[in-house]
């Protein structure tokens, strides 16, 4: 993992752990622990939170089509994400 993908990768668990309100220390959240559906108590309107703060971080809109609970649901998913649908939209300009 290069730098910058590291970076980037921080910066997704910590608007996760502040957004989410986790009360934990970002870095007590591993890159490939599961968000939703494993041993935290997180929701649908808690999904919507990280998109809406990942799409606004990273200047991008996911496509309606992403399935959300399975392409989101670590931070590793959410950085592959990023990296591939904002990559996307910078081409595409």
């Amino acid at each position: 993992m290069t730098s910058d993908e590291h970076s980037t990768k921080e910066q997704i668990r910590q608007a996760v752990v502040r957004v989410l309100g986790l009360g934990i220390e970002p870095e007590s959240l591993a890159f490939d622990e599961p968000l939703f559906g494993g041993e935290r108590p997180l929701d649908s309107i808690d999904l919507v939170a990280c998109i809406v703060t990942i799409e606004h971080m990273f200047d991008f809109e996911f496509p309606e089509s992403l399935s959300f609970t399975e392409e989101l649901r670590t931070i590793d998913a959410m950085h592959a994400a990023v990296a591939r649908f904002g990559r996307a939209r910078l081409e595409r300009a």
